[in-house]
């Protein structure tokens, strides 16, 4: 123990300030040159959150609890999609390794501070000081070689996903030399003290002071009052980058994290009924900075532009203008010009190239999301400035007409009523079935339809169809920032299920089941109307399935592929489901495509791009067949209409023999004997 013990004179100096003449005025230096930098810090914090407040929308109000655990998680862990295995093991080593930093030294200043002059003791001394210098040596080594990581991964490797920027490698590099620069100061002190035993637990400056060993006392003094200058230089230029927006170790992200409840997909919506009503100087959407919440804003300087959301983006894979990275940049631009417009930044064949499909808000590991600032816009370009495709125009066109959202009502072909129960006949039903547009016009659709209501039948549960009295959910029309036009095709339908008091939905189409369940409601609400529950059908045969009243007989010796819908998985949480359903039925194997789940790419059909770019909207449709079909799948199925034509389309591209696509509900057909 005795090997082990401190000298006499105070820790701290002995380990930083100690050296000659300057063991008086040093530590007055270096706590000068930190109060001017924290000030600068702050000074640019405070003026940066004045441009976030001039938001006119309310804040966040969710405990900071629940702010600091996501904040903590995010950090650490990175998001649950969207984050590599190797991205969360270097952030688990990275600001494990900081905090541990923090937490030591701190414990180290209080013990010499407050403890020892209070209690006239010490505690960071014998073999706890001797466990805290390996701990200390360990957590700087670590940050040293993450570092080296970071920089080989930017200048040598480049993989696509990983972007950065000069100001990036400007920290970088600063880092790299910093860490040195500590190694090389210790390692003269170490040698300054004639290396003494207890020292031997910082190992790397331990080891490195054996050059200095012979060296001459003053010699070696001079170097580290040179190390520590340049050192503390450093650290200033550090403490000043991480004052800079927009990088990956900007203070703006843990700021952002502690101040933002987690921004989730699940279940949000598009509907705002107050955006209809120009109250506001901007008109009608969001186009000003007033017309953002202060979240968003803030969540532009918290943007490290990693690239993940360009990454995953289906536009960019679509080779379409549109670039969320690009749009959240835009936006921070704004901050600091007063009364600037973001559609003098944006054009509309940016904007209108978005498939509204949520996957640049969920890969996001600093909660940005750029999906709300886009479909904003969108309502703007529509509803204020009329600046839209025209394919778009004519959707809204015939959409206005017709009730529908397909060319094919135009041509004759409709779905034959009088083959269907309807809530006119004055029947007894349980569910209101609401068969949606591509249902209704697509003959082939229409079979699967009348075979689900058979199915239902079958096994007790009544269903009926409004008929001719049932209006297009409006979904393509909101998607698209036409909220108007959903309102009125929304209120046309709300109308109808208070006529005939409904009070329970299946809906066939994930588009519908997303527009009925979470926007519906808001629009109900506004009118001052009751509105029914809302169920897809593939929930409604997962429970007859568990419930053994469906059991399915013949075998289908395949390997499928599920394409998880964009409005059923990300925005609803339903990927267990259709699983269940395929793994219930013989001789199915589930073979998942590579980007499944919350990671699924759109088909293309989203957003009503493809009224417009249709061409480039099967891209992903054949994007989406080529993904099952390397993974071995002889069928893809889907539980979405849109995501069925796209797909199809996809197929028919790449021409591969023997692979095939079916709606799920053509699946359970194929399995079901005769009902």
């Amino acid at each position: 123990m005795e090997n082990f013990q401190i000298p006499d004179y105070e820790i701290l100096p002995s380990f930083l300030f100690r050296v000659g003449s300057l063991s008086s005025f040093m530590p007055l230096l270096i706590i000068i040159g930190i109060l001017t930098v924290l000030a600068i810090n702050f000074i640019e914090y405070r003026y940066r959150s004045s441009l976030w407040k001039r938001s006119n929308l309310k804040g966040d109000e969710s405990k900071f609890s629940s702010r600091f655990i996501n904040a903590a998680r995010l950090l650490f862990f990175g998001k649950a999609t969207g984050t590599r295995i190797f991205g969360r093991i270097y952030r688990i080593l990275l600001f494990g390794s900081v905090v541990t930093l923090i937490i030591l030294y701190l414990a180290l200043i209080s013990d010499v501070i407050l403890i020892k002059p209070v209690m006239n003791n010490t505690f960071i001394q014998g073999y706890y000081y001797y466990l805290w210098s390996i701990v200390v040596n360990c957590a700087a080594i670590v940050l040293f070689f993450l570092t080296i990581v970071s920089i080989y991964l930017r200048l040598i490797v480049r993989p696509a996903y990983l972007r950065t920027n000069k100001t990036d490698m400007l920290f970088l590099f600063g880092m790299m030399l910093f860490f040195v620069a500590l190694i090389i100061n210790d390692a003269l002190r170490i040698a300054i003290m004639d290396r003494p035993a207890y020292e031997s637990g910082f190992f790397a400056a331990y080891a490195v002071s054996w050059f200095f060993k012979n060296s001459d006392p003053v010699l070696l003094e001079n170097y580290y009052i040179a190390g520590w200058t340049i050192s503390l230089l450093l650290a200033f230029v550090l403490i000043l980058l991480s004052s800079i927006k927009r990088s990956f170790f900007s203070i703006y992200l843990p700021m952002h994290l502690l101040n933002t409840k987690p921004v989730s997909l699940q279940q949000k919506n598009f509907y705002n009924p107050k955006e209809i009503i120009p109250l506001k100087k901007s008109g009608f959407g969001q186009n000003r900075l007033s017309d953002f919440s202060s979240e968003l804003l803030r969540s532009t300087d918290a943007c490290t532009e990693c690239g993940k959301c360009d990454e995953k983006c289906p536009a960019m894979i679509a080779e379409l203008p549109l670039s969320p990275k690009a749009v959240i940049g835009k936006l921070n631009l704004l901050l600091e010009k007063k009364d600037a417009q973001l559609s003098d930044y944006i054009n509309a064949d940016e904007l209108f190239s978005c498939f509204d499909c949520g996957l640049c808000t969920e890969v996001c590991p600093s909660g940005v999301d750029p999906l709300s600032v886009i479909t904003g816009l969108k309502r703007h370009y529509v509803l204020e400035k009329g600046q839209i495709p025209p394919p778009l125009g004519q959707l809204f066109r015939t959409m206005s007409h017709t009730s529908t959202s397909m060319d094919n009502c135009c041509k004759g072909k409709s779905l034959n009523y009088s083959e269907l129960p309807c809530v006119q006949d004055d029947i007894d039903f349980d569910y209101l079935l609401f068969a949606g547009c591509n249902y209704s016009f697509d003959p082939d659709k229409y079979k699967n339809l009348k075979f689900l209501i058979k199915l239902f039948s079958h096994h007790g549960i009544k269903v009926a169809v409004l008929g001719k009295e049932e209006c297009c959910c409006g979904d393509a029309a909101l998607r698209s920032g036409e909220t108007a036009l959903f309102e009125k095709m929304g209120k046309i339908n709300l109308r109808a299920f208070e006529k005939y008091k409904i009070k329970k939905i299946i809906t066939v189409c994930a588009h519908g089941y997303h527009t009925l369940k979470n926007e519906y409601p808001i629009l109900a609400q506004s009118e001052k109307l009751p509105f029914p529950e809302v169920f897809h059908y593939t929930s409604i045969i997962r429970k007859l399935i568990e419930e053994e009243i469906l059991v399915f007989k013949k075998s289908i010796n395949k390997n499928i592929a599920f394409h998880d819908p964009c409005y059923l998985g990300r925005f609803n949480d339903m990927y267990k489901t259709h699983r269940v359903i395929l793994d219930s039925i013989p001789g199915v194997h589930i073979t998942e495509m590579r980007r499944s789940g919350p990671l699924s790419v759109c088909c293309g059909a989203s957003g009503a791009v493809n009224n417009f770019e249709k061409r480039k909207a099967y891209k992903l449709g054949e994007f989406r067949a080529m993904d099952a079909y390397s993974n071995g799948a002889h069928l893809v199925t889907t539980a979405c209409p849109f995501c069925y034509d796209s797909i199809s389309e996809g197929v028919k591209d790449i021409n591969q023999q023997g692979i095939d696509v079916c709606d799920i509900i053509a699946l359970l057909s194929m399995s079901i004997d005769e009902i």
